[in-house]
């Protein structure tokens, strides 16, 4: 009895000492490397899964949320390519981003946690711009990875992980440009209550 509740509190401690390490960190429900598995098309639904066995339904929403997301863009952009080359592929991945963009909006709502919630798109006129770049850039981008392997008879493997590649950096790409457009957002936020407050001391004073 006394080794069985001695094997029990070391493997308790290890994954105890697992989750405190770097790669537990990133790993975890909201790690960097979570988050980036998430965005990713149809793979992005293997965290989602972890999420809802491990009982983090607010996680599993958002995990939900952004690879149907990614997978909608990513295949609209895809199918456009296959009908009109580069030019179809970037108007498939606009598209898709719309209709993926709309779907992390409306299964976002399940989240509770407001915290969570605002890590999804909520797909406001600002955010419907960047979607539609960014999916038009992936959408003509993928297909002509696609191409392009084939033409120097690189494997599918490779193609795949090419595109799963590219489709990473737009999407960390995209979100850089968001997370700048949010901050240049609160600085003139913050200039415009200044300049109020600013105002309002002058017509105290006089």
């Amino acid at each position: 009895m006394c080794d069985k509740n001695n094997n029990k509190f070391a493997k308790n401690q290890r994954k105890v000492k697992f989750r405190n390490s770097k790669v537990g960190k990133l790993i975890a429900r909201d790690g960097s490397i979570t988050k980036v598995a998430e965005r990713m098309a149809i793979i992005g639904y293997i965290p989602t899964a972890l999420h809802a066995i491990n009982g983090n339904k607010d996680h599993a929403n958002r995990g939900l949320a952004k690879a149907t997301n990614a997978t909608i863009t990513a295949t609209s952009g895809l199918a456009g390519f296959t009908i009109g080359g580069v030019a179809g592929g970037g108007a498939g991945g606009a598209v898709g981003a719309v209709v993926g963009s709309v779907c992390e909006k409306a299964i976002s709502t399940k989240i509770k946690d407001p915290n969570i919630k605002s890590e999804c798109d909520q797909f406001t006129s600002k955010e419907a711009g960047y979607n539609i770049l960014f999916g038009a850039i992936g959408g003509a981008t993928s297909g002509t990875i696609s191409n392009y392997g084939k033409s120097i008879g690189a494997s599918k493997k490779v193609i795949k992980a090419t595109r799963l590649v590219n489709g990473v950096v737009i999407g960390m790409n995209k979100k850089m440009f968001k997370n700048m457009a949010k901050k240049k957002a609160m600085k003139m936020e913050k200039r415009r209550k200044l300049s109020l407050m600013s105002q309002e001391l002058e017509t105290a004073i006089l």
